[in-house]
C-alpha cells in the first residue's frame, strides 16, 4: 500500500480502513491506469463513476487486489452489501487475508443479516489487528445482542483509544451498568455531559445498581418532559424503580401511566407497584391479560424468566383476594417454570393448607424451608454484593472459581480471560488463569501466562510461585526451585510454596529440609492436610 493510496482513502472515511491492498501485491499495482482514475474520483468526492471505473476490473486477466479490495469497500459505503460481499469473500480466503478486507466484508455480512459471518469475519481483522475499527463494530453487534461482557471487553479499549466516539463510550458504559461494574462505568461516563438524556439516564441505572433510588430520581425528574420520545419509556421505567425503591409506589404507577398496556414487562411492574401501594384490584387487572393462559402452560411468545414472574405475582395476587381455586393452577405453574424461587413454593404452600389440602401444602413448604436454609443471610448477602459492585474483577474470579468447583475448566478460562480483557493491570484474573491451563495441562501456554505475571510483579511470591508450579509440571525442577525459593524470600509464609517446594525436595532425596518447610507450613496453617499428608509420607 503506497502512501498517495492511503491519503485516498482515508478521504473515503472508514473506506481508509476497508479498501487496503494485499501484502505483497503486484509491483507497480498502485500506478495502474483503472487504479488512478479511480482514486481522482473518489478525491473529487464522485463515489458513483469511482465504482463504475473499478467495476472494469472485474473482467480483467490481471485484476489488482487493491483495486478489488477498494470496490468492495465502496459498494459497502454506498449500501450495497451483496455486492461487496461478491467482491470481498475471495479476498478473505488469501493467506494471510488483509485485516481490513476481513473488517469491511464483516460490515457487508452483518448488513445482511449474516451475524455469524459477520463476528468471525471481525474476529479474524481484530485477531491480525488488533486496533481494527471491526473491534468497534463486532462490540457493538455483540451489545445489541446482548453479549454484555464480550461487548464491553471489545469497547472498553476502543473508548479508551477513541474517547470523542460517544456511541461506543455510551454503548460500553450501558454494558458495564448491565452487568454492575460500578467502576467500568463511572470511568465511562464520569467525563460526558451530564446534562444529554442519554448519559443522565446511564447515569440513574448506575445510582440505582449502587442503592441510591433518590439519585436516581434527582437526576430523570429534570429531564422527563423534556427527553426524546424513543427515550422516555426508559426513562420512566428508571424512575419507577427508583420510586418504588424509596416507599413511593404510587408515583412508579403514575410516571408508568399508558405504557402497560401492550409491554409485559412494564405491566409486571406497574402490577407490583399498584400491589405496593395497596391497590391490589388494580394489579390483577393490570396482569390478567398477559397472565391468562400462562398457568396451562400455552405458549405466550414471553421469555421464560418474565413469564415465570407474571405466572407468579398473578397467582399471589388473586390467593390474597381469597380466590385460592382459581390462583392454584398459577402458583403450580410457577413452580414448575422456576423450580429455585422460593416465594412460589411459599405461596403455593399457604393456599394449599387454605383449601384443606395439608399433605400436599407441607411437602411445598419443606421445599420452601429447603431453599431459604440453603441462602446466604441478608446481611452476608449484603456485603458479598456491596464487594462485586466495588471490585468487579472479584465477582468474575468468584464465578470463575464456582466453575472450576464443577470441573468446567474449559467455561472458568474463557470467563477470566474475558475478565482480563476488561481488567488491564490487575494481577488476580492472570494468577487464575495460569492456574486453570495449569490444571488442563497446557504448560506452554500457561509458562507464558506466568512470565506475564512475573513481569506485572517480578517481587510477588504469588507470581512467582505460579511459574514454579508450571516449571515444576514441565519437569524444570532446577528453574522450578529457584522460583520456589524466591517466592519464600519475598514471603516466607507462603504455605503453598513451602508445600511445593517440599515436594521437590522429597524428589531429590532431601527430606531434611523438606520436612523443616512442612512443619512451618503447618504451623502457619495447622489445617493444611496437604502438608500433613506430605509430612506424613516423609515419616512413613
Amino acid at each position: 500500500m503506497t502512501k498517495r493510496l492511503m491519503c485516498v482513502f482515508t478521504l473515503v472515511g472508514l473506506v481508509a480502513f476497508g479498501a487496503v491492498a494485499q501484502e505483497g501485491g503486484a509491483a507497480g499495482e498502485e500506478d495502474d491506469p483503472t487504479l488512478v482514475e479511480a482514486v481522482r474520483l473518489i478525491d473529487a468526492g464522485d463515489i458513483a463513476a469511482a465504482i463504475g471505473v473499478l467495476e472494469t476490473l472485474k473482467t480483467r486477466a490481471d485484476t489488482p487486489a487493491v483495486g478489488l479490495a477498494l470496490l468492495g469497500g465502496l459498494y459497502v459505503e454506498s449500501g450495497r452489501p451483496l455486492d461487496a460481499l461478491d467482491v470481498l469473500e475471495p479476498l478473505t480466503r488469501l493467506d494471510p487475508p488483509d485485516p481490513a478486507v476481513l473488517y469491511n466484508a464483516g460490515r457487508a455480512a452483518q448488513a445482511l443479516g449474516q451475524m455469524q459471518r459477520a463476528a468471525e469475519l471481525y474476529y479474524g481483522s481484530i485477531q491480525i489487528r488488533p486496533t481494527s475499527p471491526a473491534r468497534r463494530e463486532l462490540g457493538l453487534m455483540l451489545g445489541s445482542q446482548q453479549a454484555f461482557s464480550q461487548a464491553l471487553a471489545l469497547l472498553k479499549p476502543w473508548a479508551t483509544q477513541y474517547p470523542d466516539d460517544i456511541e461506543v463510550r455510551l454503548a460500553a458504559a450501558f454494558c458495564a451498568v448491565q452487568l454492575e461494574r460500578v467502576p467500568d462505568a463511572e470511568e465511562l461516563l464520569s467525563d460526558l455531559p451530564q446534562d444529554r438524556p442519554p448519559v443522565s439516564l446511564l447515569w440513574s441505572r448506575l445510582l440505582l445498581v449502587k442503592g441510591d433510588p433518590w439519585g436516581a430520581i434527582n437526576t430523570l425528574t429534570p429531564i422527563l418532559d423534556t427527553a426524546p420520545e424513543s427515550m422516555q419509556l426508559d426513562i420512566r421505567r428508571v424512575l419507577a424503580e427508583a420510586y418504588a425503591g424509596v416507599g413511593q409506589a404510587a408515583d412508579a404507577v403514575e410516571v408508568l401511566a399508558g405504557y402497560s398496556e401492550r409491554d409485559p414487562s412494564v405491566a409486571l411492574q406497574v402490577g407490583l407497584a399498584q400491589y405496593q401501594s395497596g391497590d391490589l384490584e388494580g394489579a390483577l387487572a393490570t396482569l390478567e391479560p398477559f397472565a391468562q393462559g400462562l398457568a396451562v402452560g400455552s405458549g405466550s411468545g414471553l421469555p421464560a424468566e418474565l413469564a415465570s414472574q407474571m405466572v407468579l405475582h398473578y397467582g399471589r395476587f388473586l390467593a390474597m383476594t381469597g380466590e385460592r381455586e382459581a390462583a392454584l393452577p398459577y402458583l403450580q405453574r410457577a413452580t414448575e417454570m422456576n423450580p429455585e424461587e422460593k416465594q412460589g413454593w411459599q405461596m403455593l404452600g399457604q393456599t394449599l393448607a387454605g383449601l384443606g389440602r395439608r399433605e400436599e401444602a407441607q411437602v411445598a413448604l419443606e421445599r420452601f424451608q429447603a431453599i431459604s436454609k440453603g441462602e446466604v443471610s441478608a446481611s452476608k448477602q449484603e456485603r458479598l454484593d456491596r464487594e462485586e459492585r466495588d471490585d468487579p474483577t472479584l465477582a468474575a474470579i468468584r464465578e470463575t472459581v464456582d466453575l472450576m468447583a464443577e470441573e468446567r475448566f474449559d467455561d472458568a478460562l474463557a470467563r477470566i480471560r474475558q475478565e482480563r480483557s476488561l481488567s488491564r493491570g490487575d494481577l488476580r484474573p492472570v494468577l487464575l488463569e495460569g492456574r486453570i491451563l495449569t490444571i488442563l495441562d497446557r504448560h506452554p501456554e500457561a509458562l507464558e501466562v506466568a512470565q506475564q505475571a512475573v513481569q506485572m510483579a517480578p517481587d510477588n511470591a504469588d507470581s512467582l510461585y505460579l511459574r514454579g508450579t508450571v516449571l515444576m509440571g514441565m519437569g524444570k525442577s532446577v528453574a522450578a526451585e529457584t522460583d520456589f525459593r524466591r517466592a519464600l524470600t519475598v514471603q516466607p509464609e507462603h504455605t503453598a510454596t513451602m508445600n511445593d517446594l517440599a515436594v521437590l525436595l522429597i524428589e531429590t532425596g532431601n527430606t531434611d529440609e523438606a520436612r523443616e518447610l512442612l512443619k512451618r507450613a503447618l504451623e502457619a496453617n495447622p489445617d493444611d492436610e496437604v502438608a500433613a499428608a506430605n509430612l506424613a509420607s516423609i515419616e512413613g
